[in-house]
């Protein structure tokens, strides 16, 4: 039986798996608890006719620092069905449910930044994402104010958003407000099935090419993490290269522009092609187009507003919440953005 963390404190222990590390057709579950005893997921295909149960157990832990320590167990459920649908439980406890997404073909993800110390609007973003039915989300960093447990629990992981995360697996690239440490590698999981802590991976889906760095570690020239950008980029032969990041390379207002990830996109990613760009830090909506890529800024998930300043290269902009809704297929990326109240504040396709 999983028992998770009890604290005397005001932040309450995260009492829902929920689920990362997506690719191809595995992804992990994470739970939470207090100690490292195996856990174990049951799950079983939905309309199935054999109506089999499968399980798996802990395949590793990382540790989070909240005084003491908790466990957040890795679960990899593997060999999964393209496109089928699954429902899962902890013991016998509450069943979730998932969909894995089909190997090839159109898919749609959902897309947000900046939740951290917003926890009113992030809770109505989150639900949006959701209502969506998106394939997957992807974030794009500052999940929670600052390093420390209470502040994951208290503002990444509210209610709304662990509901959402039992059934969407999400990416993330980190924020400089949670960093990259022991906390943000214990709640994130990338794609990689060991136990090294990634700051940064890429994947495949469909036609498309992802890659999720992260601002918080060596962005220059002579760092690993340059090196890895260009090596992954030099070899995808995928249609659609989408690279994912903090702190905007193009962004006008607020943080500004920044002079590291501006030489990455020049001399990485419009070297190889890459059409999008996703990033948050700068608190509202920005549309951004610098020699053929959309550069936007999707910094509207929870966290107080800023204003933008529209600059020569800026196609649209808004001082508003919100989220994105992405559909890909083989002939065109297309990108809604809506407000708190669904409306729709930008809407463009990439051919």
């Amino acid at each position: 039986m999983v028992i998770l963390p009890s604290y005397n404190l005001v932040s309450k222990a995260i009492n829902k798996p929920w689920l990362q590390g997506l690719d191809a057709n595995q992804l992990y579950v994470l739970v939470e608890s207090d100690n490292a005893k195996d856990i174990t997921v049951h799950y079983r295909m939905i309309n199935d006719a054999t109506n089999q149960n499968m399980s798996s157990s802990t395949k590793f832990y990382r540790k989070s620092n909240f005084g003491g320590n908790t466990f957040v167990h890795r679960i990899l459920l593997e060999n999964l069905k393209f496109g089928a649908d699954y429902e899962y439980w902890i013991e016998s406890k509450e069943k979730f449910k998932f969909r894995v997404p089909n190997e090839e073909g159109e898919f749609t993800f959902a897309n947000m930044g900046d939740n951290r110390s917003g926890t009113k609007y992030w809770r109505k973003v989150v639900a949006n994402m959701g209502s969506e039915n998106p394939d997957f989300m992807i974030f794009n960093g500052d999940l929670a104010y600052k390093k420390e447990y209470n502040y994951w629990i208290d503002e990444f992981f509210v209610d709304e958003a662990q509901t959402v995360f039992t059934q969407y697996p999400f990416y993330n690239s980190t924020g400089n407000h949670e960093g990259w440490n022991e906390n943000t590698q214990a709640f994130t999981q990338s794609t990689s099935i060991s136990q090294e802590a990634r700051a940064y991976y890429s994947f495949e889906r469909g036609d498309a090419f992802f890659l999720i760095l992260n601002t918080e570690v060596g962005v220059g020239s002579n760092s690993q993490q340059w090196k890895f950008a260009e090596d992954q980029l030099k070899h995808t032969n995928k249609k659609w290269k989408i690279v994912v990041f903090h702190i905007p390379a193009y962004s006008s207002g607020a943080h500004g522009e920044n002079k590291a990830m501006k030489l990455m996109t020049e001399k990485i990613f419009e070297k190889h092609g890459v059409q999008l760009i996703l990033t948050g830090h700068s608190h509202y909506y920005q549309h951004n187009l610098v020699n053929g890529i959309h550069h936007m800024v999707l910094g509207g998930g929870g966290s107080g507003l800023a204003t933008p300043v529209k600059a020569s290269y800026t196609l649209e902009q808004a001082k508003k919440y919100h989220h994105a809704i992405v559909n890909v297929n083989s002939e065109r990326i297309k990108f809604i953005v809506k407000d708190l109240d669904m409306k729709v504040i930008d809407d463009f396709e990439i051919k």
